[in-house]
C-alpha cells in the first residue's frame, strides 16, 4: 500500500489550501487562511501534531425521517417517491453533508419499483423487520 503524506498544500486566489485524507479515505480540502506558505506549513504541521487536521463537518441538524407512527402504511405506499429528489430522504440526507447525485436517486426508484415494490408492496412497514 502506498504511502500517503497527512496533507498536501496548495495555492488558491492567493490563499493556502490543505487537502487531507478523512477516516474513510475521502480526500477533504480546507482553508489554511494564510498568504504565505511557510505561516501555511506551520498550521497544517499543528492541526496535525494535535489531530484536527481533518475537521469534523459543520451539519445542519436534520429531524427523523421515520415513517409515520400509528397505524403503519404498506410497503409500497412508503417506498413509492423514496428516491425523489424533492423527498424527505433525499433532502436530509444531503443537508447531512451526503452525496446523493440524481442517477443514484433515478437507479434506486428504478430497483424499489421493479423489485421491492412486487414482493413487499402488500405488507405493512411493521411487519417488515
Amino acid at each position: 500500500m502506498r504511502y500517503k503524506e497527512p496533507f498536501c498544500l496548495t495555492k488558491r486566489r492567493g490563499i493556502w489550501q490543505y487537502y487531507c485524507y478523512d477516516g474513510k479515505g475521502n480526500r477533504r480540502k480546507y482553508s489554511t487562511g494564510q498568504k504565505q506558505k511557510g505561516k501555511a506549513v506551520e498550521v497544517c504541521i499543528r492541526l496535525y501534531n494535535e489531530g484536527k487536521l481533518v475537521q469534523k463537518p459543520k451539519l445542519k441538524k436534520a429531524p427523523a425521517c421515520h415513517a409515520p407512527s400509528g397505524d403503519s402504511p404498506l410497503f409500497r405506499n412508503y417506498a413509492r417517491g423514496f428516491w425523489s429528489k424533492d423527498s424527505k430522504y433525499v433532502t436530509q440526507s444531503k443537508l447531512l453533508g451526503r452525496h446523493i447525485t440524481r442517477r443514484y436517486c433515478d437507479n434506486s426508484d428504478k430497483s424499489v419499483t421493479r423489485w421491492l415494490i412486487p414482493y413487499w408492496g402488500k405488507e405493512p412497514l411493521s411487519g417488515i423487520t
